[in-house]
């Protein structure tokens, strides 16, 4: 494969949260998540990989809600696409419960 024919999807600051819970009490990151995803299913070339850093959860008090989710987007992921998906943690993330 050359470096022409790959598609890296980036993706960075989800910010998860409990189910329901809103990011600066507007934005429901995981909803925004999925309208991302749509929109990619629709308008972008096949992905050769995945590639999301963080942060993943919003901060340690949300890492036992959040990193759960974000296993759950990436067995989704995987199922859908069948591409490789790396994750890098980012400074609000917590590497113990992760």
């Amino acid at each position: 494969m050359s470096a022409s024919d790959l598609t890296v999807i980036h993706m960075s600051e989800f910010h998860f949260q409990a189910v329901g819970a809103r990011h600066l009490e507007h934005l429901d990151s995981y909803a925004e998540l999925e309208n991302t995803l749509d929109h990619l299913r629709r308008y972008a070339p096949v992905p050769s990989l995945f590639v999301i850093t963080g942060d993943l959860v919003m901060g340690e008090r949300n890492a036992k809600a959040g990193y759960p989710r974000v296993k759950q987007l990436v067995e989704e992921m995987t199922a859908e696409f069948g591409v490789p998906i790396l994750l890098a943690l980012g400074n609000g993330d917590t590497n113990e419960p992760f």
